[in-house]
């Protein structure tokens, strides 16, 4: 029998998983990972655009009072994804107040959330030493840890895909709370981001199942209550609207998301269309340096021989397998829609860590741990001058942080490659993304240097514009401009026409690129001033002009 079937999975559906000691421990050390990678500097970088405002921005409206039903952003309605999501970022806004720090948190929770959830997993299928890499490799992946510190849905939709997968195998095996645990993800999962998210998970279940040529069969009841709790959760949201808007205005609402957000994303990439190759550098740049592992990972998991049925190794391969096919043939494609398949491989690839340093006495294989080295270092050297312009470049190097970070990288290459031990190479990997993380905030000002100017674009049209001002932009209207004026904003095509938004007692206060605004005759820019906001970034590419309320009301 091959060693991973023993101990937990020997124990049949009807027995109870206890966590010894180590396991608890091992959990703990995985929550201080976990909050010093995902927490750390969480506000420190103003949100991304374009997405993160749009989250955040109808979110904070919610926390103010706004409506809980229809989420709004820049006075118009935003009903393209569910509501979920946004009622947990405006939950956390209005506990800790208006600021991106409370924006991101609902994912960094997300994030630990799925980190812990998969270790327990693994503890409990393979053993706690399985359990503890899995948390570890799964926090350690940099784009795993990239979306846990940004307030999209993807990490949220990811912990509720984990959890109904672990959910469903835990009904497979006799569990009927569990088939309700896996209903009740599913729903939340869609009342999150609709179809999308249910899709490539359900495909993967149905072809596990067939794999294994098993019949799970559930009681009646559990599969009605499961369908009932289902149907409640996803359905929620759409059976409000449709009392909100009516039948013929919810029928046109449906058909359009449907149509335009799930089908016409999966066929016709009407947005981000990318060719089928595309995830494949993403899941081994975004998975470095743990996509090494799966060359010996892939194999165990085809190797289920010895391992009783229902086979978790292959369902899990299935799962990852199925999320990058499904999402390589749709048209449409981002780097964050391939996340979900990040669990499943992390579990395999500590599962066959696991068994390999147990056979070893905790040593890592020679041809993996060369490699590990190897490419850290080459990695490093051929970055390291490469990287960005010079003032990225420099500001970085004056962040000490930085410094620990490459310590922490050599270190984690020695160990790894010469002295092959596990936990000292993973111990040093989270020292060195913690280190970076630290020196990515000190220099926050010039990497996202563009994130800045559009939050100052933001916060300096609101500066003028006072409480009655009409706020204009000329060009191309950025949503993180919106956040940050925190006020409705119009968009026109020149200075011409952003002077009919001029009002009586109200001054109208435009934002204009500048080179657009050289570009204007100077008779129309005379009926304008420029001025300087209090917080003025070097190189501002933005000119902020205002103009007198409009006489008579005009």
């Amino acid at each position: 029998m091959d060693p991973l079937a023993r101990a937990p999975l020997a124990a049949g559906a009807g027995s109870r998983w206890r966590p010894r000691r180590g396991t608890l421990l091992g959990g703990g050390a995985l929550l201080l990972l976990c909050a010093a990678l995902f927490l750390r500097d969480l506000g420190s970088i103003p949100l991304f655009d374009p997405d993160e405002p749009r989250y955040a921005g109808p979110a904070r409206e919610m926390a103010r009072g706004g409506d809980l039903l229809v989420p709004r952003l820049n006075g118009e309605p935003r009903l393209e994804k569910p509501v979920l999501f946004y009622w947990l970022v405006a939950g956390s806004i209005r506990v800790l107040g208006e600021s991106e720090f409370a924006a991101r948190l609902p994912s960094a929770l997300a994030g630990c959330a799925t980190v812990l959830a998969t270790a327990a997993f693994a503890a409990r299928r393979f053993g706690g030493r399985a359990g503890l890499l899995s948390g570890a490799i799964l926090a350690l992946s940099p784009l795993f840890l990239a979306l846990s510190r940004v307030a999209v849905t993807d990490m949220t939709v990811t912990l509720l895909a984990s959890l109904a997968f672990f959910a469903f195998d835990a009904a497979r095996r006799g569990s009927g709370r569990a088939f309700l645990g896996f209903a009740g993800a599913l729903g939340l999962a869609a009342a999150t981001k609709g179809p999308p998210a249910l899709a490539p998970l359900l495909l993967s279940l149905a072809a596990a199942l067939l794999l294994d040529r098993e019949r799970t069969r559930f009681r009646a009841g559990t599969l009605a209550a499961g369908a009932a709790l289902f149907l409640a959760l996803a359905l929620a949201w759409p059976a409000a609207l449709l009392l909100r808007l009516g039948a013929e205005r919810w029928g046109e609402w449906a058909g359009a998301v449907v149509g335009r957000e799930s089908v016409g994303r999966f066929l016709g990439g009407y947005r981000h269309p990318q060719p089928p190759t595309f995830y494949l550098p993403v899941l081994l740049g975004g998975f470095f340096p743990w996509s090494l592992l799966l060359l010996g990972a892939i194999p165990l998991a085809l190797r289920t021989r010895g391992e009783p049925r229902p086979r978790t190794l292959l369902a899990l391969l299935v799962w990852a397998g199925t999320t990058l096919v499904f999402f390589s043939v749709s048209r449409s494609k981002l780097m964050p829609y391939v996340l979900p398949a990040f669990p499943p491989l992390a579990i395999l690839c500590g599962a066959w860590l696991a068994k390999e340093t147990e056979a070893r006495g905790r040593a890592l294989p020679w041809r993996l741990s060369g490699a590990a080295a190897g490419l850290a270092l080459l990695l490093g050297v051929l970055l390291a001058p490469l990287f960005g312009r010079a003032a990225e470049r420099d500001a970085l190097l004056r962040s000490p942080w930085f410094a620990a970070g490459a310590a922490g990288v050599a270190v984690f290459a020695v160990a790894a490659g010469i002295y092959r031990r596990v936990p000292h190479a993973l111990a040093a990997a989270g020292f060195a993304f913690s280190s970076l993380l630290g020196a990515a905030s000190d220099a926050a000002p010039v990497l996202f240097h563009e994130n800045a100017r559009v939050a100052e674009t933001g916060r300096a049209l609101a500066e003028f514009a006072g409480q009655q001002g009409a706020l204009v932009v000329v060009g191309r209207l950025r949503t993180g401009v919106v956040y940050y004026a925190d006020r409705t904003v119009a968009k026109e095509r020149d200075l011409g026409s952003a002077l009919l938004h001029r009002r009586e007692g109200a001054p109208l206060v435009v934002a204009v690129e500048r080179k657009r605004l050289d570009a204007t005759p100077p008779e129309l820019r005379g009926r304008f001033r420029e001025v300087s906001p209090s917080r003025r970034l070097p190189g501002a590419t933005t000119a902020i002009l205002v103009a007198p309320p409009a006489p008579g009301g005009v």
